[in-house]
């Protein structure tokens, strides 16, 4: 078995043929916990991501249609609207017959209800912080199809996806970016604080000066 310690010394992991904690997995995890702890204090604009802040306009509005909160979290989490700018979800709007391989079979009527209450609610049509954050990153020339594709996105979420993929300990039970509420404890409620993330089976508390 073998000891791994830091400059100081310090005993910081062990390897051994089953059960213990490996190097590489220390690192990842160290990895993942800088990362979201620099997000925050490098221009994350975390109190943005936060919907308690700016009397109520930080973070993002929730869902408020109901339709929209059935036919889409019957599959995964029911993107907020101000994830995406409109020209966006006119996009996933326009392809519901083939919604990433899948035929939604959706009505005319229910399909068009829902394109006017996503292109209404848009990033680029709300007052909210979150949403102009993201936008301020998006070359206004691109269109996502997908929310992992907005460029703030993607770059926060860029080590987070590195430890999922190479990592396959028993104890990390996220294994995609499908579901936002499964590290976002409030992502339903529209908030992406920092204090309210917790990434199953890797981090306990995701807040500077919390633990690892």
């Amino acid at each position: 078995m073998n000891v791994f310690r830091n400059k100081r010394g310090e005993r910081v992991g062990r390897a051994c043929a089953r059960g213990c904690v490996s190097a590489s997995w220390l690192a990842a995890l160290g990895a993942a916990s800088i990362f979201l702890l620099a997000a925050n204090s490098a221009g994350a604009a975390d109190d943005r991501f936060d919907r308690t802040k700016f009397d109520g306009l930080g973070g993002f509005q929730p869902v408020t249609n109901d339709a929209y909160r059935q036919e889409c979290g019957a599959c995964h989490f029911a993107y907020l609207p101000g994830l995406l700018p409109a020209r966006s979800w006119e996009r996933v709007m326009d392809d519901v017959a083939n919604h990433f391989g899948e035929n939604l079979g959706l009505s005319t009527d229910l399909s068009n209800a829902l394109r006017e209450y996503l292109a209404s609610n848009a990033a680029d049509k709300v007052p909210e912080r979150g949403p102009a954050v993201l936008l301020e990153r998006l070359d206004p020339d691109r269109t996502p199809a997908r929310v992992t594709q907005m460029p703030l996105i993607a770059r926060m979420h860029l080590v987070v996806r590195d430890v999922l993929r190479t990592n396959t300990h028993a104890s990390v039970q996220v294994r995609g970016l499908t579901n936002c509420d499964t590290c976002h404890e409030k992502a339903a409620q529209g908030s992406f604080a920092l204090e309210h993330t917790v990434i199953p089976g890797v981090t306990k508390v995701v807040r500077p000066g919390g633990q690892f």
